[in-house]
């Protein structure tokens, strides 16, 4: 996770450890519940990056994504979530989340930039 500007960029790498290939079908990005229940109702937010680098094709083995999205905050009892899908019966999905500390965290490039031109 880094920061330019205005702007989170998330760059994430899935491994696919099976010998069947991963067809995407689906990569979406919300911010839910952090821990959730299976039996309780959630209000997911969908978010829609402004950039991506890899809008999902077909992976074999690893699948390296870059998403950027403009700047945006959420409580600490959410979580940012990435969910991959699978357009298969199986039904296989990858999940990422991260906590608002991760995204706090992330490397602020400005910063970095301007101590390098100096």
């Amino acid at each position: 996770v880094w920061v330019v500007e205005d702007y989170i960029y998330l760059d994430y790498t899935t491994t696919n450890k099976a010998n069947i290939p991963y067809t995407i079908d689906e990569i979406r990005y919300k911010i839910g519940d952090a821990k959730q229940l299976k039996a309780t109702n959630s209000q997911d937010r969908f978010l829609e990056p402004d950039y991506v680098s890899n809008p999902g094709e077909f992976t074999d083995k690893k699948f390296r994504n870059i998403a950027a999205f403009k700047k945006f905050t959420f409580p600490n009892d959410k979580a940012f979530i990435i969910e991959i899908a699978e357009d298969q019966i199986s039904g296989r999905k990858v999940t990422l989340e991260m906590t608002y500390s991760d995204i706090l965290s992330a490397a602020n490039i400005n910063s970095t930039l301007s101590k390098n031109s100096k």
